[in-house]
């Protein structure tokens, strides 16, 4: 997978060069380019950004400069993503989705975002553009949420992970949040382990972990049951 990120804070992407992104980009599994997006500012002090029209505080993406730096990555298989608390929220089905991708494209902005006609444009173009919000609540800009969307993408590429069977036991996989985990030592702070994870029924262990899974979703996540 091909990953472009345009950005006005390219030191922001430097734990991608840790742990297992930072290991999948050595192995060439995937490829990870950041585009500064003050190169494509307009005058003398590179501007990317100004005021929204109608009034309002902050500072919004200006169109032509957005344009500018997309166009400087995008190719046919692009799919162009933005990160917005405006978007449709970014879940597991969505990460799947875009894991499959050639080549994936995030536009991130700061402040008050980015002009809408970036989006309707290139709607126009025919290229796939999603924007996606992870979650309820306001960030000083997208970066943070690109960051995540990422890698929850990234760690499903195949050879990503060391275990593949991560993948198909972890909350979101089957509807249900994950079952509790649990490790040694067997008895802790006067807290046991179930004991029915030790005496090594697979049946059982199964049987006990899809209940813990349930009951752990109808706690915290019933939304995930209806």
């Amino acid at each position: 997978m091909k990953i472009d990120i345009i950005t006005s804070l390219p030191d922001f992407y430097k734990s991608f060069d840790l742990s297992l992104i930072g290991k999948a980009r050595k192995r060439s599994l995937v490829d990870i380019n950041i585009v500064n997006i003050y190169d494509f500012g307009v005058g003398v002090h590179k501007s990317i950004d100004d005021s929204p029209y109608g009034g309002g505080s902050g500072m919004v993406l200006m169109p032509e400069v957005a344009k500018n730096a997309i166009d400087n990555v995008l190719s046919e298989s692009s799919i162009l993503i933005i990160p917005t608390a405006r978007g449709y929220v970014y879940n597991q089905t969505e990460a799947k989705k875009i894991a499959l991708a050639k080549h994936l494209v995030f536009l991130n902005s700061r402040f008050e975002g980015y002009d809408e006609r970036i989006v309707e444009h290139y709607i126009n173009k025919g290229v796939e553009v999603l924007q996606y919000s992870i979650g309820d609540y306001i960030l000083f800009g997208s970066d943070v949420a690109t960051q995540v969307i990422l890698e929850t993408s990234i760690r499903l590429l195949p050879g990503v992970l060391g275990n593949s069977d991560s993948l198909t036991i972890e909350s979101f996989c089957d509807g249900l949040l994950e079952h509790n985990s649990y490790t040694r030592p067997k008895v802790w702070k006067n807290l046991k382990v179930p004991g029915v994870l030790l005496d090594g029924n697979h049946k059982k262990i199964d049987d006990f972990r899809l209940i813990d899974s349930q009951n752990r979703t109808k706690k915290y996540r019933p939304d995930l049951l209806r």
